[in-house]
């Protein structure tokens, strides 16, 4: 698949004095925009004074990565903060205006070639999905582009390009584990978890099972073409959700 970028990306120059141009010769990074960077060696505050129309909402999207620029190993800690104020990453807010943190978007099946993210014609919310095969399942491509009308409007609905990736079991009554590894592990972890599940077009109409820590928490029928199951919330204890997906006679 080749990577189309058609958002266009301004340098910086113009909303900040300070800092210091680099390049990153690293390439452990597919996205392109994430080779350069710029670095502030003085000063304990260093300001960017963007372009904000007044009385409008904006979401602001920070990424970093270090790199290793300068060849000492030693990734920097800092505040990030917005008119004065901490922020935080927040994944979306719930009719009962709870935020939910990401803590992540997984591509399954899709190996390290694929980009991170897609053009917007593909993912209009401009999402950032990680890559993952996995061996003991088989990785699955569909032709590209197959579900890109089946789709109706409704919550969470994925990039078209991540539906072209996908893992299954070597045989029906095989279940699919994954362990979901969250990056907190001494507290539990109030969750939200959605599964896109496409089956091949004019396969015959499946029932599944969803399990978390065992624990059953979805039974739905998955619809010829692509499907989209929401479970929340789950609580997750020691930094690891075990889920299970499984056909049902």
């Amino acid at each position: 698949m080749k990577y189309v970028e058609d958002m266009t990306w301004d340098t910086d120059e113009e909303f900040i004095k300070s800092g210091v141009n680099n390049f990153i010769n690293s390439t452990n990074t597919t996205l392109s925009q994430m080779r350069t960077l710029r670095s502030f060696p003085n000063g304990d505050k260093n300001c960017y004074n963007l372009p904000f129309v007044s009385r409008t909402k904006y979401l602001v999207r920070a990424g970093f990565y270090y790199g290793n620029y300068d060849n000492l190993l030693k990734p920097p800690t800092f505040v990030l903060e917005v008119d004065g104020k901490f922020n935080v990453t927040a994944y979306r807010l719930m009719p009962n205006r709870t935020a939910l943190y990401l803590e992540s978007r997984i591509n399954y099946g899709a190996n390290q070639s694929i980009p991170k993210h897609f053009s917007y014609y593909d993912d209009p919310y401009n999402w950032i999905w990680k890559p993952e095969e996995v061996p003991s399942y088989r990785s699955r491509t569909p032709a590209g582009g197959r579900y890109r009308r089946s789709w109706a409007t409704v919550d969470n609905v994925p990039s078209w390009a991540v539906l072209d990736f996908a893992i299954e079991a070597h045989n029906a009554s095989e279940s699919i584990f994954l362990a979901i590894l969250f990056r907190e592990k001494s507290h539990t972890v109030s969750s939200y978890f959605v599964f896109y599940i496409a089956l091949e077009l004019f396969e015959t109409t499946r029932k599944i099972a969803i399990y978390i820590d065992s624990q059953e928490k979805n039974v739905t029928e998955i619809p010829n073409g692509p499907s989209m199951v929401s479970i929340y919330p789950v609580n997750v204890t020691g930094g690891t959700a075990n889920v299970t997906i499984t056909s049902v006679d």
